[in-house]
């Protein structure tokens, strides 16, 4: 019996020895409390200066209470882990840099409320934007509808690669640049590189968007040459 007693209360002063003491749990949890403040504060103006249209609404997904972490003793550093771009789960790396360095990490969501363009009818493939297919509405976008325009203004002109239904957002990848020349047009070759302003007429062999580089038959000499588009019905040859 005695010998129980013994063995029970050195059980239970190991068991205390382990514990940490309800200050020390406390002092552990305000400072968590903190890296998960600052960790939004951080996540908040890295995205406010990639994104600064967009309202934003980020929520830090608490630190393990488990975490034991020496008190830095310099001021913790924070960045991002990958790419948060966009993103609506991110990662942010915590770290203390002192004589006792440590590091974890801490995982958060991001919803944005962003002015896009918005379908206001039920628009075809290969149909080139007007301002009566598009309107500009405030939406709240996930990570995957982070690409888009954030006026109806700035896709008009475009041209659709897919079917859009009404009401959908529109994204950057389903919209194209429209062809600026057809095969068998008549452009304007200007020479670019010299102090003249050479200019002549040519027929492109093949049809092109802006940037693209083509080939032109020059309607004098009926020589061949490649030349980039600059816009409808332009293109320029680099002397």
């Amino acid at each position: 019996m005695r010998l129980r007693n013994f063995y029970y209360a050195l059980g239970t002063c190991l068991l205390l020895a382990l514990t940490p003491p309800a200050a020390a749990q406390q002092a552990t949890a305000e400072y968590l409390q903190q890296i998960e403040r600052e960790a939004r504060e951080f996540l908040l103006a890295v995205l406010a200066e990639q994104a600064p249209a967009d309202l934003l609404e980020v929520a830090i997904n608490s630190p393990d209470p488990r975490l034991r972490l020496n008190h830095c003793d310099n001021a913790l550093t924070y960045s991002l882990h990958g790419n948060a771009n966009n993103a609506s789960n991110v990662t942010v790396r915590v770290l203390c840099e002192a004589d006792r360095n440590w590091s974890f990490y801490l995982t958060a969501s991001v919803e944005r409320l962003r002015h896009v363009a918005v379908a206001l009818r039920n628009i075809p493939r290969g149909t080139q934007l007007t301002s009566a297919d598009l309107q500009t509405e405030q939406r709240r976008l996930s990570g995957s509808e982070s690409r888009t325009y954030t006026t109806a203004e700035s896709a008009l002109g475009m041209v659709t690669r897919r079917p859009i239904q009404l009401g959908d957002v529109i994204h950057s990848s389903s919209l194209t640049e429209p062809t600026a020349v057809r095969k068998g047009d008549q452009v304007q070759v200007r020479a670019v590189g010299t102090d003249l302003n050479i200019v002549t007429l040519g027929i492109a062999m093949s049809s092109g968007k802006v940037g693209d580089q083509i080939r032109i038959k020059n309607s004098s000499s009926e020589r061949i040459i490649r030349a980039r588009i600059s816009a409808p019905g332009e293109v320029e040859v680099y002397l």
